[in-house]
């Protein structure tokens, strides 16, 4: 099995969003889980080869991040 493909499975089994780009999906995650998430993926993009999908994941991620913080300042 390709790491693509493990990923997906690894994701699916953790119950969390298998699409970067499932935006519905990412908001209704928690800031924590969120939080927890982005740094390993940040990781994986400083590797010599790292998976296809990071950056998706890692814009995906720090986007819904910001947009909640720019939200609460809002308030």
């Amino acid at each position: 099995m390709k790491m693509e493909g493990l990923y997906r499975k690894l994701l699916s089994l953790l119950d969390l969003p298998t699409d970067p780009w499932d935006s519905r999906a990412l908001a209704e995650m928690s800031n924590e889980t969120l939080q927890l998430l982005v740094d390993p993926v940040y990781r994986q993009l400083d590797t010599p080869n790292p998976p296809a999908s990071a950056f998706s994941w890692y814009c995906a991620l720090s986007e819904e991040l910001e947009r909640r913080a720019e939200a609460e300042a809002r308030r």
